[in-house]
């Protein structure tokens, strides 16, 4: 069997591309490209499909057993989209979840992508990032998009997406832990957060009790930086870098902001 990529050789992946229910497309003979069907499970020996194939009339004849098959990652995504400014159809690849041929990435050029062709990039006229002439292409090149900007919000950027809104766990991960995306931060506790949210055992704190602007209310100004204020020091955010466990900048006069040492958020609260 040919694969694309060495990690989708891997039959007990093809039920759950980007999670349980999310399963690869089979077109179970290549001689009929038109008959697809998604995925359920999967092992070295066969294949289970959501419908019947054999049941359905229309396709009586034109899928055989031994005809040859494939597996695609799209879960019927059109091969072209029309770009809102000229109108014209774009083509789109949609091949995995990430690297080559995902969502978007950048061809090697982060100034000018040379095939602007990713499923989050065809339509963009106005966006930061990933813009359909190729420009802007600087932007998590490769990754998964919607680890961030989930499908089911319409792909707005959300808080819950990259931690805990706000964390009260002390582990990394949705829907309560501390950063996971695009990576943990070294960080091992989530501070005092819980007792000043918690509605039945705490405060009950909304954010801006403690924490002035910062993201997704004020501009956005570099990647994995935590940018937020705190409403008592009168700051909104701006400015404000976090480098994991490394370095916290600028100097706050009255907070624990002291690099290279950890933040205050990680060490036990009076």
């Amino acid at each position: 069997m040919s694969t694309a990529r060495a990690a989708w050789a891997d039959p007990g992946r093809w039920s759950h591309k980007t999670g349980p229910g999310r399963g690869l497309i089979l077109l179970p003979s290549l001689a009929a490209p038109e008959v697809s069907f998604e995925i359920l499970a999967a092992d070295a020996a066969s294949i289970t499909v959501s419908g019947n194939i054999a049941a359905i009339p229309a396709y009586a004849g034109q899928v055989a057993s031994g005809d040859a098959f494939a597996i695609l990652y799209g879960q019927y995504v059109k091969e072209e989209m029309e770009n809102p400014a000229d109108h014209s159809l774009k083509p789109v690849k949609l091949f995995d979840r990430e690297g080559t041929n995902g969502f978007a990435d950048d061809g090697g050029d982060p100034a000018a992508d040379p095939s602007p062709d990713g499923v989050c990039q065809v339509c963009h006229t106005a966006t930061d990032h990933w813009r359909a002439n190729a420009m802007l292409a600087d932007h998590f090149s490769g990754r998964t998009c919607t680890d961030c900007h989930d499908h089911a919000t319409g792909f707005a950027p959300s808080c819950l997406a990259c931690h805990g809104y706000p964390p009260v766990t002390d582990a990394p991960g949705s829907p309560d832990g501390l950063v996971d995306i695009p990576s943990p931060t070294g960080s091992a506790s989530a501070g005092a957060h819980r007792i000043h949210v918690d509605q039945a055992t705490g405060y009950g704190f909304a954010c801006d009790n403690c924490h002035s602007g910062g993201m997704p209310a004020s501009p956005v100004y570099d990647d994995s930086r935590i940018q937020i204020g705190f409403a008592t020091f009168g700051r909104a955010g701006e400015n404000t870098i976090f480098h994991g466990q490394t370095a916290v900048s600028p100097a706050v006069t009255g907070y624990d902001y002291r690099p290279p040492t950890a933040p205050r958020w990680s060490r036990t609260m009076p």
